[in-house]
């Protein structure tokens, strides 16, 4: 045909490509279930620490979001983290 094709071409990559690797994002899952109560800039620190990866705020919430995590409820906990009671529990 010399008009082409109505129908698109189909997309073989849609969007950004995810900045963090399965182990990265991994690492980020069992830093979160160990420690539930550390806010996303923590979360963020660890990562370019231990990982020499710095990532975004909005890219560790999507990593949570993906796996199902909710981050809302993770930071009232973490915003309701008394250190005197921590103490008196650890004990």
């Amino acid at each position: 045909r010399a008009t082409g094709d109505v129908m698109k071409k189909l997309a073989i990559g849609r969007g950004h490509p995810q900045k963090l690797i399965h182990s990265d994002c991994l690492y980020l899952l069992h830093l979160a279930r160990h420690k539930p109560t550390l806010f996303l800039d923590e979360y963020s620190c660890r990562l370019e620490e231990y990982c020499d990866l710095p990532v975004s705020l909005a890219t560790i919430h999507a990593s949570f979001k993906r796996a199902g995590l909710n981050v809302k409820r993770v930071q009232k906990l973490a915003s309701e983290r008394n250190p005197m009671v921590h103490a008196a529990f650890v004990r």
